[in-house]
């Protein structure tokens, strides 16, 4: 029981406080803004300008309202960028949006319960044509870059 008090006294954490990661300083909002600005823009504007040189026109739809408020959004809009990465015949696109995916995962990771870290994997959007894909492709990019946007201002 002396070692108890003498912890007590000579304020000594316990083992587990010490060990614990500090998950707090990693979610953040200024840590999550420089991290953004000095890693995962970089990524992300090599990936807008990829995808602009995609073949084909898509009727763009802004009529959704995004609400970007939370590292959860961000993460779901993320997640269509891995899923379609797999449809992709162009090496750069695919390059691009698996490390933008990966980026954008390491940054929110530790921020996020296991619950949502999990993916909705929906149906596979590889089965449609060409172009939808590329089209669909364009919007998820577009509408990733606008939800990071979105974070960062509120």
């Amino acid at each position: 029981m002396s070692h108890v008090f003498l912890r007590y006294v000579f304020g000594i954490q316990p083992l587990f406080l010490v060990l614990m990661p500090d998950v707090t300083s990693a979610c953040e909002k200024t840590n999550i803004k420089n991290n953004y600005l000095f890693v995962l823009r970089h990524h992300l504007e090599k990936l807008v300008n990829v995808s602009e040189q995609l073949d084909g026109e898509c009727r763009q739809n802004n009529t959704e309202e995004l609400n970007c408020t939370s590292l959860k959004k961000i993460y779901r809009m993320a997640c269509p960028l891995n899923r379609l990465s797999n449809c992709v015949n162009s090496t750069d696109l695919k390059n691009s949006m698996n490390s933008v995916y990966d980026q954008t995962l390491g940054l929110i990771k530790p921020c996020l319960t296991d619950k949502q870290k999990k993916c909705h994997q929906g149906t596979d959007a590889c089965q449609r044509s060409n172009s939808a894909v590329l089209c669909r492709i364009k919007k998820s990019i577009s509408k990733y870059k606008l939800c990071w946007m979105q974070f960062l201002k509120s």
